[in-house]
């Protein structure tokens, strides 16, 4: 932290204002006589447009700064990030994956719907703004009186579409008249990798080159939906272009190839992952939780079938577990001032989408204190990221629940480690109270 503190000291971003005042100096120090300079003088212009244009190369998020940080991990960022891993790490940013669960679709009615063709029925998620829909995988009869488990899967990628069980209640487009729907296992999925987790992966790459047991290689597999993917998938693309000593590129080759790698690739619902690393009793014991919190069986096996295979030693015994869930409703008051120009409505959408997309950030336990084994989400994260989150228009906040740091359990069972358990922070039912003051 210490090396990315003084890296980004060295990536100067100098304002317009003093870069004409540079030049300025500069001109003084040839003799030239600065101080007689009126508004409108065509030196003092051109020095002027001069310096606005050199702003912007040196501008911190858009000039030549972007193009420096793009090229260390811990400071890159966006594209400049996904690009580095890829030709660096051969580290590949996950995308967004689609929620599926299992649907029981009732017929309560005499109507024979005959088959169901896959996608015919379109179903939402009522409680969620947007109703985001799902439709389904496959084909199904749907007789008189009869009920069906079908499979479902989401329109829209991403956690927007995550749903508890029984929250997809209802059927949109086509109608089926007394038929009723509902989810009994929950749809999860995760948004792209973001920034934060992409970076984090990347700097467990090299660990994750030992097969010897580093906590840096439990991490990195349990986080990488195929160690081996990235390399396959470019070395089809060049062989469907004909860049691998075929005589004629084939570009509808290419085209198909390269859409039945992306539409094969696998995902991985996990993001935070925490691996007990030391163990006097022979045991690595990993847990693992996605953005959403606890993750699916499949999600699990899936992950702990990686780590078998690429991270564990074989005189190891792995143990992998599943976070529990902990909800943590948050109910606050904020004061704003008018210049931030949104609705109180839209203020409590900003900062529960803030809230929301730090806490999937939060590691599995919560952040362990040093000389403490477990850890929490502390009461003043929460306010801080309240306030940040509309900053800098916020200047006052109170937070009434949770009305303290919320401990998150880390129990580890020596003599049984797969009886050990974790708590992964969720955020439950955000509550808020909004003031808008006049800036004076």
């Amino acid at each position: 932290m210490a090396a990315e503190t003084l890296l980004k000291s060295l990536i100067a971003s100098l304002p317009k204002e003093k870069i004409y005042q540079k030049f300025v100096d500069v001109m003084s120090a040839l003799g030239v006589d600065t101080e007689s300079w009126q508004p409108g003088d065509p030196t003092r212009s051109t020095l002027a447009a001069i310096a606005s244009r050199e702003a912007e190369w040196e501008n911190f998020d858009t000039g030549f700064p972007v193009m420096i940080k793009g090229m260390l991990l811990g400071l890159s960022s966006g594209s400049w990030l996904t690009v580095l891993l890829e030709k660096n790490f051969n580290v590949f940013r996950d995308p967004a994956t689609y929620a599926t669960c299992t649907l029981r679709v009732t017929n309560n009615g005499s109507e024979d719907f005959g088959t169901v063709d896959a996608g015919d029925l379109t179903t939402a998620n009522s409680n969620v703004d947007g109703e985001p829909n799902f439709t389904n995988d496959d084909a199904f009869a749907l007789g008189p009186n009869d009920i069906v488990d079908i499979d479902i899967t989401a329109s829209q990628a991403g956690t927007a579409s995550n749903s508890q069980v029984g929250e997809i209640d209802t059927i949109v487009g086509t109608p089926f008249p007394n038929v009723t729907v509902t989810n009994i296992t929950a749809a999860l999925a995760n948004d792209e990798e973001s920034d934060a987790q992409a970076t984090a992966r990347g700097q467990v790459k090299n660990e994750s080159t030992s097969p010897n047991g580093p906590k840096g290689a439990y991490e990195y597999f349990a986080k990488t939906p195929s160690p081996e993917n990235g390399t396959a998938l470019e070395h089809g693309v060049r062989a469907a272009l004909g860049l691998l000593g075929e005589e004629e590129p084939d570009v509808e080759g290419a085209k198909e190839t390269l859409s039945n790698l992306v539409a094969a690739k696998p995902s991985t619902n996990v993001t935070r992952v925490r691996v007990i690393p030391e163990s006097d009793f022979g045991d690595a014991i990993v847990f693992l939780a996605g953005a959403s919190g606890a993750l699916t069986t499949d999600d699990r096996d899936a992950a702990e079938e990686r780590l078998e295979t690429w991270a564990n030693p074989f005189v190891i015994n792995l143990v992998v577990i599943n976070a529990d869930n902990k909800s943590i409703a948050v109910t606050y008051e904020l004061w704003v001032y008018d210049t931030i120009n949104l609705t109180t409505s839209e203020i409590e959408d900003v900062v529960e989408d803030y809230l929301q997309a730090q806490i999937k950030e939060r590691p599995i336990a919560g952040d362990i204190l040093p000389g403490d084994t477990t850890g929490a989400i502390f009461f003043d994260w929460i306010k801080a990221q309240i306030i940040e989150a509309v900053a800098p228009h916020a200047f006052k906040c109170t937070v009434t629940a949770p009305s303290g740091d919320t401990a998150l359990d880390l129990t580890i069972d020596t003599d049984t480690p797969e009886n050990s358990s974790a708590e992964v922070a969720i955020l439950g039912t955000i509550t808020g109270t909004v003031h808008t003051v006049v800036r004076s």
